[in-house]
């Protein structure tokens, strides 16, 4: 179980149905973890800390950590979406780090 994830972030382009406006360290879109048979398995809250300095615009794939407010049981490889407003903004892969 884990509250702060490490992970692989793709914001889609607003031609994708993405947001219009760039995102900035704790962007707290819905956050809705996906489970091996598809199905949502979690819908913490989290913050996403990037690991980059300033704006990041629709259309980039950043390194980021995602700070939830409960733990959440993950593995390496683990799906998850981004939503805003009901509207698929993002999504992203969860990458554990070696222990």
């Amino acid at each position: 179980m884990r509250t702060d994830i490490r992970a692989c972030v793709h914001l889609r382009a607003q031609s994708e149905g993405g947001r219009r406006s760039a995102v900035f360290d704790h962007y707290r879109p819905s956050v809705r973890f996906i489970g091996n048979d598809g199905e949502v398995v979690a819908t913490p809250l989290c913050a996403l800390r990037f690991d980059t300095e300033g704006a990041i615009e629709p259309g980039s794939t950043v390194v980021a950590h995602l700070k939830c407010e409960a733990p959440v049981a993950l593995e390496d490889g683990s799906a998850f979406v981004l939503v805003e407003g009901g509207r698929n903004v993002g999504g992203g892969t969860v990458v554990v780090p070696p222990v």
